[in-house]
C-alpha cells in the first residue's frame, strides 16, 4: 500500500465548475432558441406584413399613375380641340413622378420577395450549422455535468474516510484479487 494520500480539503471547486457548466448549458440553449426565434419572426414579418403592404402600395401607385395618364390625355385632347396649344408640361411631370413612385414600389416588392427567399435559404443552412451545437448542449454537456457530479460525490466520500477506513478500502481490492486467484486454482 502506498503511503501517499491525496490532500483534498474541499470539493467546492468541482461543484462550482458543475454549476458554471450548467449555467453555460442553459445560456447556450437560450441563445440557440433566440437565434432561431429571431429568424422565424423576421420571416413571418416579411410574409404577413411586408408582402401584403407592398402589394397594396403597388396597386395604389398604379392607380395614381393611371390617373396621371388620364389627366395628360385629357389635357392633350383640350390642346387639339382648341386653336392655341395649352401647356401640358405639368401633367407630364406628374406622370413621370407617378411612374417613378410606381417603379420604386415594384422594386421594393421584388426586394421583399428576394430577401424572403434568401432568408429562408439561410435559415435552412443555419439549422444545419446549429445542429452540432444543439447536440452538444442537449447531450454531451449534460453528460459532462453528470460526470462532475459523480466526481464530486466520490471525492466527498474519499474526504469523509478516516485513515483506518482508507487502509481497508485500499486493501479490499487486493483481497478480492486474491480470492479470484484462489478460485481459479
Amino acid at each position: 500500500m502506498s503511503k501517499e494520500r491525496a490532500d483534498i480539503r474541499s470539493t467546492a471547486l468541482v461543484d462550482q465548475a458543475r454549476a458554471d457548466l450548467n449555467g453555460f448549458i442553459e445560456a447556450g440553449r437560450v441563445a440557440v432558441y433566440e437565434i432561431q426565434a429571431d429568424v422565424d419572426r423576421t420571416l413571418q414579418w416579411l410574409r404577413t406584413d411586408r408582402t401584403p403592404h407592398w402589394k397594396r402600395v403597388v396597386r395604389r401607385r398604379e392607380e395614381e399613375a393611371n390617373r396621371a395618364k388620364q389627366n395628360l390625355v385629357r389635357k392633350q385632347l383640350k390642346i387639339s380641340s382648341k386653336d392655341g396649344p395649352t401647356p401640358d408640361s405639368e401633367e407630364k411631370l406628374l406622370l413621370r413622378r407617378a411612374m417613378a413612385r410606381l417603379e420604386s414600389a415594384k422594386d421594393r416588392q421584388r426586394a421583399t420577395v428576394k430577401w424572403m427567399r434568401t432568408l429562408e435559404h439561410e435559415r435552412t443552412l443555419m439549422k444545419g450549422y446549429l445542429s452540432p451545437v444543439t447536440l452538444t448542449l442537449e447531450a454531451d454537456l449534460p453528460q459532462a455535468s453528470a460526470l462532475l457530479k459523480k466526481i464530486g460525490e466520490t471525492l466527498d466520500e474519499y474526504v469523509a474516510l478516516s485513515p483506518m477506513d482508507l487502509q481497508k478500502a485500499v486493501a479490499a481490492p487486493a483481497s478480492v484479487e486474491q480470492a479470484k486467484e484462489e478460485q481459479d486454482s
